[in-house]
């Protein structure tokens, strides 16, 4: 049996249902705190082409604690890296230690390189650790330690200077 969420009819009204489920709140409850009949809540969340005007949006966003360009999907079209930083955004500066610490378990990540005549590149990879060296597949094939493990693919000219790809 699905969620609210998984009958959706559109971006739109699958974002609506899903944030409306993560408040906890019936369609009943969810179009009363929005002053909306529960009928057109349903519709907006069923419906292959509701077109919700920017009132609905915005008290919809306000009964369910978001925002209505998180409801209507602003800025999803934009690549990873150009959206703006968030309010009251800090920088911290991690020692080697605690980067490695964050590192540990492994995950998925980013490699970036230059590619002449393209510019700045940058990859998804699934990496690993092993002792203190940050470790990926870059082939087809399962793991292989024949002098590859040596081989360096990023190095770093001093402790504050750039990466640099061999």
């Amino acid at each position: 049996m699905g969620s609210d969420a998984d009958s959706a009819g559109t971006d739109v009204g699958r974002r609506i249902a899903e944030q409306r489920g993560r408040a906890g709140l019936t369609v009943a409850e969810a179009a009363e705190r929005a002053g909306v009949s529960a009928e057109y809540l349903a519709y907006l969340e069923s419906s292959v082409a509701p077109n919700p005007s920017q009132a609905a949006l915005t008290r919809l966003a306000a009964a369910l604690d978001t925002t209505p360009g998180s409801l209507s999907g602003a800025g999803l079209n934009l690549p990873p890296g150009r959206r703006s930083a968030a309010k009251g955004a800090l920088l911290d500066i991690l020692t080697v230690a605690e980067c490695r610490q964050h590192l540990t378990g492994g995950g998925v990540g980013r490699f970036l390189f230059v590619e002449p005549g393209r510019g700045p590149v940058a990859i998804p990879v699934n990496f690993g650790m092993d002792g203190d060296d940050v470790v990926f597949r870059t082939g087809s094939g399962g793991v292989s330690r024949r002098g590859h493990h040596d081989t360096h693919v990023a190095q770093r000219t001093s402790r504050s200077g750039p990466w640099l790809i061999h």
